[in-house]
């Protein structure tokens, strides 16, 4: 089971979107998009990608400078209706640093996880750690074009062998970030390399996601996503969407879903949140 990152966006004109209220478990990285340094706002505009909470790699800025320094987001993850599991749920605890512009550091740990297989009873307990560290590597036209690259590493802390895999997984991604006409647009691709008692078994991911400002600090997100082998989330195809409003300057809301498409896949999943800047430069 599971695991984006508030992005930074100026304020766009409104847009009238139809939302697609299902959310991705494979979730999309986002790359830093720094924008001109006139015309900046004084406040942060915390922009909430949909995303599976084992955000791993996603919480980064976009189309405005860095005002955080130390965010945190407590958010809620549950499958539902896989091929094995009546309910897959977990509940993670965040922490990001961004010691530099282009730096982000990041851990998050499921503080709550559990698994309910059909006719039998929940097993409950704590989930795997994922850290996460992601460089944006260079930026064309700033504000509109940005390149990073990420590396993730999830570690067994789970409390249940049945809650984690008891391996290092790895993940390296590439996210791009770029806006185009009030509308931005997210992507990545990258490699999963899970462990195993035999060494490492491979596979890659993708995704791709656009974002729209509906409302005054509301924004939806819709996207797409997949990979071949299983790691947080079931290997498959996904489709998601949700809604996140920014409540104050610091605070952020988010609600989402996703829906497997691919054999296998949990049928449906739900995702909230609340991150908060804790400090600013």
């Amino acid at each position: 089971m599971t695991g984006p990152s508030p992005c930074f966006m100026p304020r766009r004109s409104r847009i009238v979107a139809s939302l697609l209220l299902w959310s991705v478990l494979a979730t999309p990285a986002v790359a830093q998009v720094p924008a001109p340094d006139s015309g900046t706002s004084s406040h942060l505009n915390i922009h909430i990608p949909f995303v599976h909470h084992r955000a791993r790699a996603t919480r980064t800025r976009s189309a405005q400078p860095d005002t955080a320094l130390l965010w945190v987001e407590a958010g809620y993850d549950g499958n539902f209706r896989s091929l094995d599991l009546a309910r897959d749920e977990s509940s993670t605890l965040t922490v990001v640093v961004t010691p530099m512009s282009r730096l982000e550091l990041q851990a998050d740990v499921d503080v709550w996880a559990s698994e309910t297989a059909p006719h039998e009873a929940a097993i409950h307990g704590r989930g795997d750690m994922h850290l996460t560290i992601q460089w944006t590597a260079f930026t064309m036209h700033p504000g509109h074009v940005a390149v990073a690259f990420a590396w993730d590493v999830k570690l067994p802390t789970a409390s249940r062998a049945t809650l984690g895999t008891a391996w290092v997984d790895h993940r390296l991604l590439t996210p791009v970030s770029f806006a185009v006409g009030g509308l931005q647009f997210d992507a990545y691709a990258g490699m999963d390399a899970d462990g195993n008692p035999t060494g490492l078994t491979w596979g890659v991911e993708a995704a791709a996601s656009a974002t729209a400002n509906l409302f005054t600090r509301v924004f939806a997100h819709i996207g797409v996503s997949g990979q071949t082998i299983d790691t947080d989330q079931p290997a498959g195809r996904y489709v998601s969407g949700g809604i996140s409003w920014q409540v104050h300057p610091l605070i952020a809301l988010d609600i989402g879903g996703r829906l497997g498409v691919s054999p296998g896949t949990p049928a449906y999943g739900l995702t909230a949140g609340i991150t908060a800047a804790v400090l600013t430069r």
